[in-house]
């Protein structure tokens, strides 16, 4: 099993002035994690100003840091499939839940 900074993972958005990108101030997202202050840092997003698909940076830092959400969600469904008996209404509500679980995180990946 690999270790990984444990999530929530959060997002913050800084600007820094970079002259090899365009010259200016530019907006750069940093992925952290609040729960674990040896490894609060995990990486950093810099928007790409300069090209046509401004926004990027921001939408693949919210990717990035739903990471842990969503190895989580797919244990759960994973977990929820592989015990599933149509017999069983608790089979068949924890697979309710991890749907619903996973519907959440991918909303949560993809919205800003």
């Amino acid at each position: 099993m690999v270790n990984h900074t444990p999530g929530p993972w959060k997002t913050s958005v800084i600007h820094v002035n970079d002259p090899k990108i365009c010259g200016e101030l530019v907006p750069c997202v940093e992925i952290y994690s609040e729960n674990n202050p040896h490894a609060s840092w995990i990486a950093q997003v810099m928007e790409r100003q300069c090209s046509d698909d401004k926004g990027a940076g921001v939408a693949n830092a919210q990717l990035i840091a739903t990471a842990p959400d969503l190895l989580e969600s797919l244990q759960e469904f994973v977990d929820a499939i592989s015990s599933f008996d149509s017999h069983s209404s608790a089979s068949r509500k924890r697979m309710r839940l991890a749907v619903i679980n996973a519907n959440d995180v991918i909303t949560k990946a993809t919205s800003l």
